[in-house]
């Protein structure tokens, strides 16, 4: 490359990063007029419009700013926490809460219109922070710690598997934990949501923690069919593997299920061939398309209003019946216009922030910003080894208090992670910890890094889809972490065998 070319390159792209910067500024500064505009129902839809196209600004720039950050990475990059994350942040965030242009029912009634803008404008401006925290990076200790923690397990070496069917004995732990959930009315959208939270059972989260390895076991599946043996046999079993996956997902009434299921076949393809499959794109698209209204379907089929436990032949004749149900009514209709405005509506999480800045500090008083700090030391002590340690339910206890749902009604709200933030001291924590959650993620992104060694993806794959999933609270989402990251590391050390010769 000449000196030339190599100048225009470096002014290229500091132009691009300049230009990114300015964009996230620019999103930041018109969420801020928005905030600062009176709540008028009169003025609804071009005060939303104008938080929608702020959210979008801010999306492009951190995308933009995400992927040079990754700059010493390997590819692909696109496909990392930081660049997805503020894609999906910008859509379930900004643009999906386009939807209140039209009169809301249900529960999401209860929320004031005139409080949506604003409260798009928060999310716009915790993602600004969550931009400046991913692009300054955590400090070097964490840095350090987390790419010691991750290299011990899963070092940078030549590696294989400990024997050729490891991927189907980790598969069947998982799936072992599935069956005692079944066995004791604690599997799904199948389980008794009452007596979960009045005793819960300090065996039933060892067992949720188990039921991880059958994901584990899935990736594993993956890499085999993909990168080792790639034999018929290797991708039998994973094909296999992967309709068991999605029959366990649409038996427990668990869309994230079966979405991750075919993540994380995705995933491992694109990284061991380098490039995406155009084919499986569009198959993934069609079955997520399909999935969505039919697990819909199902769980209304199974549960309405009742608390109480699902027999096993009820879920499975009610399964059978929405599958024949779905299949009917199987038209281009229903397929690209009802399915995907049936998914949008539902990833929509704006109406949970907006019924917050609604309610609190008015009605509801901020939690004290400590409960962020408490709350997870106490969760992560085991229930096994502490029998009476209290019951954080905070999705239950959101939909008490927020949308006055009766108190013998089980059911979780999304209270999301911007939402849980504003609600410990407004403004403040809320980009505070965004700004922390950003130097967590680029932290992850550059530590774990499974373009170096592709037995990370075991690790790698799960904590980016729960990541991406905001709905829950800050809690959950730092108990969920470390929860993957033991599990996962024990899967790892169980699996695979390192400094083997095969090459990677």
């Amino acid at each position: 490359m000449s000196v030339t070319t190599a100048r225009e390159t470096r002014a290229g792209n500091q132009f691009s990063v300049l230009t990114a910067l300015g964009l996230v500024a620019v999103g930041a500064w018109i969420s801020l007029v928005v905030l600062n505009l009176p709540d008028a129902s009169a003025q609804i839809i071009s005060e939303l419009w104008l938080s929608v196209v702020s959210a979008v600004t801010v999306g492009i720039g951190g995308f933009v700013l995400a992927r040079r950050r990754l700059g010493a990475i390997g590819a692909p990059r696109w496909l990392r926490i930081g660049p997805l994350f503020t894609i999906y942040y910008t859509l379930i965030f900004g643009v999906f809460s386009l939807a209140w242009l039209k009169p809301q029912t249900g529960v999401t009634s209860l929320v004031e219109p005139s409080q949506v803008p604003p409260a798009v404008a928060l999310c716009t401006i915790g993602l600004a922070c969550w931009v400046i925290g991913y692009v300054g990076g955590a400090p070097a200790v964490i840095h350090r710690t987390a790419s010691s923690f991750v290299g011990r397990f899963f070092p940078e070496a030549n590696w294989t598997f400990r024997f050729p069917t490891i991927s189907i004995a980790v598969y069947l732990i998982g799936f072992a934990a599935r069956l005692y959930q079944l066995q004791t009315s604690q599997f799904g959208y199948l389980q008794n949501a009452g007596a979960a939270l009045a005793s819960p059972s300090g065996l039933g989260q060892l067992t949720a923690l188990i039921s991880d390895f059958a994901q584990f076991g899935l990736v594993m599946a993956a890499l085999d069919a993909f990168v080792v043996s790639k034999s018929f046999r290797s991708r039998t079993i994973l094909l296999l593997m992967l309709l068991t996956e999605i029959s366990t997902g649409l038996f427990a009434g668990s869309k994230q299920l079966v979405v991750e299921s075919l993540v994380i076949v995705g995933v491992v393809a694109v990284y061991a061939y380098g490039k995406v499959s155009k084919r499986g794109a569009v198959i993934v698209v069609l079955v997520i398309l399909f999935i969505f209204p039919l697990v819909t379907s199902y769980r209304a089929s199974i549960r309405g209003a009742s608390t109480a436990s699902v027999a096993t032949n009820q879920a499975a004749t009610s399964l059978i019946r929405t599958l024949e149900s779905t299949a009917s009514n199987f038209t281009p209709r229903f397929l690209f216009i009802d399915s995907p405005a049936q998914i949008a509506d539902r990833l929509r999480e704006i109406d949970n922030v907006a019924i917050i800045r609604q309610k609190t500090p008015v009605a509801i008083p901020y939690l004290p910003w400590t409960d962020l700090v408490i709350d997870p030391a106490i969760d992560w002590i085991p229930r096994i080894l502490w029998s009476s340690k209290p019951v954080l339910s905070t999705g239950q206890a959101f939909s008490e208090q927020y949308y006055q749902i009766p108190q013998g009604l089980i059911t979780a709200s999304a209270v999301t992670i911007p939402g849980d933030l504003y609600r410990h001291g407004g403004v403040l924590p809320l980009c505070l910890g965004m700004f922390i959650f950003g130097g967590i993620m680029f932290t992850f992104d550059s530590a774990i890094d499974p373009s170096r060694d592709l037995r990370r993806l075991v690790l790698y794959i799960p904590l980016l889809v729960m990541l991406l999933y905001s709905e829950d609270d800050v809690t959950t989402t730092l108990i969920g972490i470390l929860g993957l990251f033991i599990a996962a590391s024990i899967a790892g050390w169980i699996a695979f065998l390192p400094e083997h010769s095969y090459p990677k």
